[in-house]
């Protein structure tokens, strides 16, 4: 895979040479300069767990989703897309379990009014850390972000969903924030109980 190109017209490659079928994986950077010279180093002790599983691994990636609206003189725009966090998730393989990776979730929200910034934030599941535990915020990712309302005294909401990857398991959130750039955090996600009584 190319990886890039230095001031010095170095162009740089990552290789990996794996046993068939398996995980074990050695790592190359090989540099290529512009005289054609080229200088093999082996990368594999350099790895750091996250980067070994998207190396070995397949990591489930999703498309980014951008966002861009102008509301009572509020310029509000967010990207929801991937980031560096990977979430492992157990999932029935036939008759038996396997192991799927999914790539964390992160929204980067800016908000404007009219053209001065009052808040610019990356949003991601560590935000939640109030209402999750460090155990529980590794297997959620954001799923969800949508704008929802403007109020008379201008607070901004949002509507949030923290879900296990690929199931139904969430966590709903409202975000507000007000035009001074305060963060209210509430969690309405609906109650087990109260459903199944429904």
């Amino acid at each position: 895979q190319f990886d890039s190109i230095t001031n010095n017209e170095s162009i740089f490659f990552y290789v990996n040479l794996c046993v068939p079928d398996t995980d074990n994986c050695y790592r190359f950077e090989l540099s290529f300069s512009n005289k054609s010279d080229i200088e093999i180093k082996d990368i594999t002790s350099d790895l750091d767990s996250d980067e070994e599983l998207f190396l070995n691994k397949r990591v489930f990636v999703s498309d980014p989703i951008k966002r861009d609206t102008t509301i009572n003189h509020y310029h509000i725009s967010y990207i929801i897309q991937d980031n560096d966090d990977i979430i492992t998730t157990s999932i029935v393989y036939g008759k038996g379990l396997d192991t799927a990776y999914y790539a964390g979730r992160e929204v980067i929200l800016d908000i404007k009014y009219p053209n001065d910034s009052i808040l610019h934030k990356n949003i991601n599941g560590e935000f939640f850390n109030s209402f999750l535990s460090k155990e529980e915020i590794k297997k959620y990712s954001i799923c969800y972000f949508q704008f929802d309302s403007i109020t008379n005294n201008e607070s901004i909401f949002f509507n949030v969903n923290l879900c296990m990857p690929d199931t139904d398991v969430c966590y709903r959130f409202e975000l507000s924030f007000s035009n001074k750039g305060d963060i209210e955090i509430k969690d309405i996600t609906p109650d087990l109980d109260s459903e199944e009584d429904m």
